[in-house]
């Protein structure tokens, strides 16, 4: 289990991935490909960045796998947008990172 203290870190890494907590952003280092993690409030928009960027022809596996991790470990999305399969409401990812940044 990832440390959820140096989580919200500007600058973190997961793989090729990057954390912007300034932006609020991952970015693909090397492709410079940008997830604007404002817009993962659902269950839904977050699968949808994922299989967005698993189909791009640069994506590997492994790139793919980093990107979950780091979905997972900034979001926390069972906690907040799908606990025990079922969609929650109200969740909005710029006011959750936002908070988390500040208190770190």
């Amino acid at each position: 289990m990832e440390d959820r203290k140096t989580t919200h870190v500007h600058g973190k890494k997961w793989g090729p991935w990057r954390y912007d907590a300034r932006l609020l952003s991952l970015t693909h280092t090397a492709r410079r490909y940008e997830v604007d993690l404002e817009q993962c409030n659902t269950s839904a928009e977050i699968l949808d960045w994922l299989c967005q960027v698993s189909q791009r022809s640069w994506c590997s596996r492994e790139d793919a796998g980093y990107l979950l991790a780091a979905l997972d470990a900034l979001l926390d999305p069972q906690a907040h947008v799908c606990s025990g399969g079922i969609e929650g409401s109200g969740f909005s990812a710029s006011k959750y990172l936002r908070q988390q940044r500040d208190a770190e």
